[in-house]
């Protein structure tokens, strides 16, 4: 005996999510890898490549957006990091330094006192020794430098 399914015990009726349509653009157009544009909707914010899945490319279609993805990348026309930051100013250094990082600094002097041009050598690098705390050869090099 067949008896009637009622809607307060059964289960829920199953639904098929629909698949995603295919967005290939071997029919739209060609891939070119100087069109960065159209490259950059397969790129997600993190600066991967999209999968052939969720883009909706096929095989075919995937593999040549990927090579144009990769060659655009080489010639500098997307970047490889996608928010690439650029800190510019001076660094924290810290008032406590060890004897260890004054033996270096002492060598790194000597060897710059040492060196047939030692000016633009020291010029590059005062910003960096001048923040050290001031000691007995600290007084000699600023004297040196100006």
């Amino acid at each position: 005996m067949t008896s009637q399914r009622t809607t307060q015990g059964a289960r829920p009726t199953f639904r098929r999510g629909g698949r995603r349509r295919r967005q290939c653009f071997c029919k739209e157009s060609k891939v070119d890898y100087k069109d960065v544009s159209n490259i950059r909707r397969f790129i997600t914010d993190r600066g991967r490549i999209e999968a052939g899945k969720k883009s909706g490319n096929c095989a075919k279609c995937q593999r040549t957006l990927t090579l144009a993805i990769k060659r655009a990348r080489h010639l500098a026309l997307l970047p490889y990091a996608p928010h690439h930051l650029r800190v510019t100013g001076e660094v924290a250094v810290s008032a406590k330094i060890s004897e260890d990082d004054d033996a270096v600094v002492l060598t790194l002097r000597k060897s710059l006192m040492r060196s047939s041009n030692p000016l633009s050598k020291l010029k590059s690098l005062r910003s960096h020794l001048l923040r050290i705390p001031n000691r007995n050869q600290d007084q000699k090099f600023n004297q040196r430098l100006q």
